[in-house]
């Protein structure tokens, strides 16, 4: 009697989820209290409050204010909360006295013992002037947060905020409350204000002072946003450990939604959007989740329709962040509906992780569905992002069912969910979800006897059980079967070749074995292989089987392995067998280093040779890293939660002969996180064989392979320009008044294969007391995003600050611009006709790369001096101008006279009249000479006559044509 431990163990892994998580036989239905009409709405918005182990069920069009409700879940009670009493304190009103529909619980967004709410269509008559008779009715929104019975208002807006980028009188009013979220601290609240003005967002970061609210509205140039802004909000930590919002808007700024991000600064760090439709109300909804073990999103698109013979399909988006340090989201899976009018995503909630693998289950609702009655789909946090849905929800009697979700979490018990459904006959459905326990086989062989003719054999049987954190007890009845393959050689006890038994698990123990399980085989000489047998496992009974609902029921978990295949062999010759094993390792990538992006899929393969004594149940353990496997042989299996591979053989290995695994394609990654060239990043392909595989810690040979990764930075180019273009003049007087501005421009283009993640570069900034930078000097425009980058982690010296700066994303094909803005201080620079300019120059250096690019501006003085070439010049196209002048007047007969004919007529006239007083004047002097002097005394010689004063021609001409 002896025990072998050479045994061959092949597990199957089987991958499956038996039955649903939610458990229909704990559906309970509250229906709206007989008081309330039918359109009151009720089950618009629910949520649950752990503290309490009540539902809030809201009904805004349940009075004139609206209405909230509490059910206890355990009880079924229903009581009205007595918000009119509140309302009488705070307004003085009666609720009659309310003529306008509040909406009190439009949304209702809860913690652990309080819980937020709003009446979003409040008016009031409101003041917008230093004038009394300007009171004009206003909606302003007013939030409450209800916490332990007490309620307290929270404060408006400041009015700063309200008039940001506006003075419109329909721009100052607000909406908030279409939309809250309450963060995973349980402090931040988000409410949302999207059907006035562009759309507001409040957060209020302390849930117990009353503060005044921040507003988020600090959207960067390059996402903008006109429309619905705040339609939805929701939180996570999607980029690191810090907190990040998330706000939507199903129209954005050109009728595609789009969602934007915000750090705890508020500044908005980044955005997705869809343009695939107009009118898919992307960003209807968001529901942060851990999926794959990421933070990731989910985004609504209710009214999703993929082609023209369908409308309002619905469909969800999920997004996780492309990867470490990165502020962009990548798409992993489009989850669509299926019916027309459905609105599939209408509604979306994370349920926990309801079966403790590290990811969170979601339900999604499609409350339109089959001409309005409603469903709900639960999907597993691995499944959903294959795309399988796991269970299909949809009670009989309600109608829009899946309008509302809420989560319950419990603190005891497994999280269930609530499901509000507005239509014909209002109603709140609840269920509660069933546990998973997590199981695997194995098993053992001993040779009790070994005849000459028989061999009497002794199977154990082995359950390995991982419990779940709640509920604290357990029910569950495994059905074990063990059955033989080679039942012409081996029969087990009774001459049976299966074997069942019930292993109950009611105590968290990790591991229950059965033992003296008979069996009996031929001692066949001629053949090695003694037994082959295979362990499974189901549950006796599932819990939705069951008439009533019982918490303690579980079920099994995808996780578990149950399936496990045996086969024992002999011995070799009567002793232990000792093969002597190696592994051989190829690969299709190159080396010495992998471009990254240059291939879609690479392919390597493992080969064990054997040189020793025959192997029955060797194996390899393939680890990978910095690469994913797409396909590999029907031999290997992936162990559940992990990227490690299992390949094992289904044969023996005789001496001298090989067991060729064969190809494993790999799909190589198509980005690389940008970092300086000291930073090395590979792929690393680890095999670990194993004579026998039953005992990992036995290694019998042991290959790593790495393959250096390297990015294509040969095709990244940078190109800069200057503003203005040219130099930059400046005065005498300018340099001791003005602020001279201009800016650096650089281009950065990926015009390669590899996608850059967070790039990064260095810049160089002149340090020197007459350039002065705005507060955020480098502004940074990609492709997505407008980024702003300040001057932090920087080196100084007295002529140079150097800083690095995370550029974002940079993927092929794409460009990324930055620009460094600089000012000339008044009064700091010096320049005269001996320092006449200086040069400005910046660096630009792209990290990881040998790309540099310096940019150069001269500052130029200009002085009032003028050339005397200048001046002769000047003179020379003066006096050509002057001759052109006079030569276009004398052409167009300017100068020429207009009574020139009558002129040369008078002058005869005036010529004819003086010769003829010429006459006259010589006849009265010789008359005069003829008589005494003393008769004409007047008369004298030439010298001493009185001359006539005539009129000059122009005179005589003035004095005819007046």
């Amino acid at each position: 009697m002896f025990s072998s431990t050479f045994t061959c163990f092949c597990i199957l892994e089987t991958l499956l989820l038996t039955h649903a998580f939610l458990n229909k036989n704990s559906l309970k239905i509250f229906r709206k209290p007989d008081n309330l009409k039918d359109d009151s709405l009720y089950g618009f918005s629910i949520a649950y409050q752990s503290k309490h182990s009540r539902l809030l069920v809201s009904a805004p069009q349940g009075s004139h204010a609206g209405q909230i409700y509490y059910i206890n879940v355990n009880t079924g009670k229903i009581t009205k909360d007595a918000w009119e009493k509140y309302f009488r304190k705070l307004f003085g009103v009666e609720d009659d006295d309310i003529k306008h529909d509040w909406w009190l619980g439009t949304t209702v967004t809860a913690g652990s013992d309080f819980y937020v709410t709003c009446i979003p269509r409040y008016t009031e008559m409101h003041l917008y002037s230093n004038k009394s008779e300007d009171k004009v009715p206003a909606e302003l929104s007013i939030c409450f947060i209800k916490q332990n019975d007490m309620s307290y208002k929270l404060q408006y807006i400041s009015e700063r905020d309200r008039t940001l980028n506006t003075t419109n009188f329909r721009d100052l009013m607000d909406s908030f409350g279409w939309s809250i979220h309450v963060a995973s601290n349980q402090e931040d609240i988000l409410i949302g204000g999207a059907a006035l003005y562009t759309g507001r967002v409040s957060l209020y970061n302390a849930l117990k002072t009353n503060r005044q609210p921040k507003s988020i509205n600090q959207i960067s140039a390059d996402n903008p946003v006109k429309y619905n802004f705040g339609y939805s909000v929701s939180s996570g930590q999607f980029f690191s450990n810090q907190t990040v919002y998330a706000i939507g808007t199903t129209f954005g700024d050109k009728g595609y939604g789009k969602v934007y991000f915000f750090n705890t600064n508020l500044d908005n760090i980044g955005a997705i959007k869809n343009e695939d439709q107009v009118g898919s109300m992307f960003g209807a909804v968001l529901c942060s989740a851990t999926l794959h073990g990421r933070p990731s999103l989910l985004v609504g698109a209710p009214t999703f329709a993929e082609n023209q013979d369908s409308y309002d399909v619905g469909a969800v988006y999920i997004y996780a962040a492309k990867s470490i340090g990165s502020n962009s989201m990548k798409l992993m899976i489009v989850i669509k509906g299926t019916k027309s009018g459905g609105y599939f995503g209408h509604s979306i909630v994370s349920l926990g992780d309801l079966d403790d693998d590290g990811n969170d289950e979601i339900a999604i609702a499609a409350p339109y569905e089959d001409n309005g009655k409603g469903a709900v789909y639960i999907y597993s946090g691995v499944g959903i992002l294959e795309g399988k849905k796991m269970e299909r929800i949809q009670p009989e009697g309600l109608h829009s069912f899946g309008f509302s979700l809420a989560a319950l979490q419990k603190e005891n018990e497994c999280n269930g969910l609530a499901v509000g459904a507005i239509g014909t006959n209002s109603s709140v459905a609840v269920l509660d979800s069933m546990a998973s326990i997590t199981v695997k086989l194995n098993g053992s062989i001993e040779i009790k006897n070994n005849a000459t003719k028989r061999q009497e054999l002794e199977i154990t049987s082995c359950v390995s059980v991982e419990y779940p954190k709640k509920p604290v007890e357990i029910k569950a009845d495994l059905e074990i079967t063990i059955q033989i393959f080679n039942n012409e050689l081996c029969t087990l006890d009774k001459g049976k070749d299966q074997f069942t038994y019930v292993q109950n698990i009611k105590e968290r123990k990790s591991k229950l074995c059965k033992n003296n399980i008979k069996a009996n085989c031929l001692n066949n000489e001629e053949n090695n292989l003694i037994i082959s047998y295979e362990i499974t496992a189901t549950l006796k009974e599932y819990p939705e089987d069951t008439i009533d609902y019982d918490p303690s029921r579980v079920l099994l978990s995808e996780r578990s392995h149950l399936s496990y295949q045996a086969n024992k062999y002999k011995l070799c010759e009567g002793k232990i067998c000792k093969p002597v094993l190696k592994l051989h390792v190829s690969s299709t990538f190159l080396k010495p280093y992998y471009i990254v992006g240059s291939s879609s899929s690479e392919y390597f393969s493992v080969n064990v040779s054997n040189s020793g004594d025959t192997a029955y149940g060797a194996c390899v353990e393939l680890r990978l890293r910095g690469a994913l496997v797409s396909q590999f042989p029907s031999e290997c299996t992936t162990q559940a939660g992990t990227d490690t591979i299992i390949c094992k053989n289904k044969y023996s290995i005789g001496k001298d002969q090989q067991w060729v695994v064969g190809k494993i394609k790999l799909e190589p990654r198509q980005d690389i996180i940008a970092s300086t060239s000291t930073e090395k990043y590979n792929v690393e392909i680890k095999s670990v064989l194993y004579n026998d595989c039953n005992k990992p810690d036995q290694v019998d040979d042991e290959v790593t392979e790495t393959y250096a990764l390297k990015g294509d930075t040969k095709n990244i180019y940078i190109t800069g320009q200057t503003n203005p273009e040219g130099d930059v003049d400046v005065t005498p007087n300018g340099l001791r008044t003005e602020r001279k501005s201009f800016e650096h421009l650089y281009i950065i283009e990926n015009k390669g294969i590899t996608n850059w993640n967070g790039m990064k570069v260095q810049i160089t900034l002149p340090n020197a007391s007459y350039i002065a930078y705005p507060e955020v000097p480098i502004k940074i425009y990609t492709v997505t995003s407008y980024l702003e980058c300040a001057i932090d982690n920087r080196t100084q010296d007295d002529n140079a600050t150097v800083t690095t700066c995370n550029i974002g994303d940079l993927l092929r094909s794409d460009k990324t611009s930055l620009t460094i803005s600089m000012e000339i201080v008044p009064n700091k620079l010096e320049l005269d006709e001996n320092k006449p300019n200086i040069t400005v120059t910046t660096t630009l250096k792209l990290l990881g790369t040998s790309q540099i690019l310096s940019k150069e501006s001269l500052v130029k003085l200009q002085v009032a001096s003028v050339p005397i070439w200048v001046i002769a010049t000047a003179s020379v196209i003066g006096l050509l101008l002057f001759g052109l002048v006079v030569f276009a007047l004398y052409e167009f007969g300017f100068l020429k006279r207009r009574n020139k004919d009558k002129l040369v007529a008078l002058k005869k006239e005036v010529y004819r009249q003086s010769i003829r007083r010429s006459h006259i004047r010589n006849s009265m002097r010789a008359t005069a000479r003829r008589k005494s002097t003393e008769d004409v005394q007047f008369l004298t010689d030439d010298a001493d006559d009185i001359q006539e004063r005539e009129m000059t021609i122009d005179e005589q001409l003035q004095q005819r044509y007046k």
